[in-house]
């Protein structure tokens, strides 16, 4: 499966490839590249539902938490303000404090990272949070997809729709083990391994 970014560079303002050398990324530049990777993964929920057997109520861009009551609803306006104002920046924070130098990686690295903290995928795995952390994208990109419920959803086609939002994380991470770059503003380079 070929990463979006490998045919689609990132628009405006920045395009990955173009950085050299890496740079700290600001809250706002990565903020305004993963609003939409989320909204593209979430969709919009205009009324609170239950989207799979199991899981919390949803309203909006994902939102589970104080506005998804029962028989809610709401705009897509109201959901964006919510996704910007509340959710994104209590995710990013998350991610950043569990990853030191977050706003360091590779930005399509840092953008995928933040687009599955909202869902806790990325959160939810301590052994691949520890891989990126030693900056072994190669490793990191396997480990990420050693889940369970990811194995579950391919094979039985329940919540389907990780699949190829995990991949995405995966392949980003297995392209900077390939095509190594430098790595944090350290100079360090990032490539461990394949």
């Amino acid at each position: 499966m070929m990463d979006d970014y490998e045919t689609e560079p990132l628009k405006q303002p920045y395009n990955i490839d173009d950085v050299n050398p890496p740079r700290i990324w600001s809250d706002e530049e990565l903020f305004e590249l993963a609003i939409p990777e989320i909204k593209k993964w979430e969709g919009f929920i205009p009324q609170t539902k239950i989207p799979t057997k199991g899981d919390k109520y949803t309203i909006g861009h994902g939102h589970t938490g104080r506005y998804a009551k029962p028989g809610a609803t709401m705009t897509e306006e109201e959901a964006d303000k919510i996704l910007r104002e509340e959710d994104y920046p209590s995710h990013l924070k998350r991610i950043s404090d569990m990853v030191p130098g977050f706003n360091q990686l590779p930005l399509d690295v840092a953008v995928q990272m933040a687009q599955s903290a909202f869902r806790g995928g990325i959160t939810g795995s301590p052994d691949t949070v520890e891989l990126i952390n030693e900056r072994a994208f190669g490793k990191a990109s396997k480990e990420f997809l050693d889940h369970d419920e990811y194995r579950k959803a391919k094979r039985t086609g329940v919540r389907a729709g990780i699949v190829p939002r995990m991949d995405k994380v995966s392949n980003t991470l297995k392209r900077h083990a390939i095509q190594p770059k430098l790595g944090m503003i350290t100079g360090k380079p990032s490539y461990r391994e394949l």
